[in-house]
């Protein structure tokens, strides 16, 4: 079976919500979602994951910065279309600098809404491929350090580097348990700016 990207559609006009869902349901590469009332498509996000999330700005006493707001915050991957009759610049530059990706004015063409679409999704595709390459490099680096030398801190020293600068840390450590030892066995080593501190390349007794 394909992977199709999964889309909501966020509208409290249900027929402006419907006709632009039709549009997209002509793309058999899409699996779209509906909902007309913001509060559950906030727990929809909250619940799902979306690729593409399509919503209105205006909604009553709701703002499509609620919608994107909390799709952000459960995928800050997802991509963000927000709809509106009422474009300004101030909106359409608040928008974007929060996070979404593109505004579409209504009414819009067919041809508008899936080319906003496509490019959204394209730069997810992009961005989850590098992501992947970034991880498997990562492991390339490890698995390379570990078959060339058969010192415990060089393999450990790898790992440590990666981590940190994954997670932009000044010190990080790894703790080794031997399930063959009657007690846990434990080797720590502690990472710095100045390498690896042998000093706790050393077997410890974990009375916890």
């Amino acid at each position: 079976m394909a992977f199709k990207s999964r889309i909501l559609v966020v509208d409290d006009d249900p027929e402006v919500c419907e006709v632009a869902a039709e549009m997209l349901r002509d793309n058999v590469h899409l699996a779209v979602a509906t909902e007309t009332d913001p509060l559950k498509a906030i727990g929809l996000v909250k619940g799902s994951q979306f690729d593409l999330i399509l919503t209105d700005l205006m909604m009553g006493n709701h703002s499509g910065m609620e919608m994107l707001e909390a799709a952000l915050e459960a995928d800050p991957d997802t991509v963000v279309v927000f709809m509106t009759g009422y474009p300004t610049v101030e909106n359409a530059t608040q928008a974007l600098k929060c996070g979404a990706y593109d505004f579409l004015v209504k009414p819009f063409q067919m041809e508008q809404l899936l080319a906003t679409v496509e490019r959204g999704l394209r730069r997810l595709q992009l961005s989850r491929e590098n992501i992947r390459l970034k991880e498997q490099l990562a492991l390339f680096k490890i698995a390379e350090a570990m078959g060339l030398t058969i010192h415990l801190s060089t393999a450990l020293n790898q790992v440590l580097k990666l981590t940190m600068k994954e997670f932009n840390v000044e010190a990080a450590s790894i703790l080794l348990f031997d399930p063959s030892k009657p007690t846990p066995f434990v080797v720590q080593a502690l990472q710095t700016q100045s390498g690896i501190d042998r000093s706790f390349l050393e077997g410890k007794t974990n009375h916890s």
